[in-house]
């Protein structure tokens, strides 16, 4: 354990923070650093910080610094992403938008439904970084013969098209950077 806080404490002298990768460490296996550090997750990654620099105070609550939000974006599977917010949206009959967005609270990435003429105020979104929407019901599935139903068709269907998929990252990064100027 003292290792282990040596390294920390070396490193967060050169840096603002501290990376270590989930599969290699566990949570439960640093919690004694929880005394003198700022311990957070995500899916992939552990974090640890000498102070507040690791967030960012909003108008309506605390997020991850933007370096941390860009850093996940750069290793978000897109394919992945593509799929589940096509499935989400097939839950859906009414007309609206399934949304994926990235949460800026734990770094992971939520799905939303949003019925259209509806509209979440600004205080419920905050911490939301949109990603990509589907519109609802959806319409992919409209000029090819493949059942809805049968899962393992989607599944094959909707992989095949995720490879040409690509996030708007222009309008991300404008996203993202409102987030963190306001």
């Amino acid at each position: 354990m003292n290792k282990l806080k040596n390294h920390v404490i070396e490193m967060l002298e050169q840096n603002e923070y501290v990376k270590l990768d989930k599969s290699s460490l566990r949570l439960n296996e640093i919690q004694f650093l929880d005394d003198e550090f700022i311990i957070s997750e995500n899916n992939d990654s552990i974090y640890i910080t000498r102070d507040d620099n690791f967030y960012h105070i909003t108008e309506h609550g605390t997020i991850v610094i933007q370096e941390h939000a860009e850093e996940v974006l750069e290793t978000l599977d897109l394919r992945e992403l593509f799929i589940e917010t096509h499935k989400k949206a097939l839950q859906y009959s009414i007309n609206g938008i399934v949304s994926a967005f990235l949460d800026l609270r734990d770094l992971t990435v939520g799905y939303e439904f949003m019925e259209s003429g509806r509209y979440n105020h600004e205080v419920d979104d905050y911490y939301k970084l949109f990603l990509y929407d589907v519109e609802t019901p959806n319409e992919i599935f409209d000029d090819v013969e493949v059942d809805v139903n049968n899962i393992e068709k989607v599944d094959e269907y909707l992989t095949d098209l995720s490879w040409d998929f690509d996030l708007d990252w222009d309008k991300v990064g404008i996203n993202l950077d409102e987030i963190y100027e306001g």
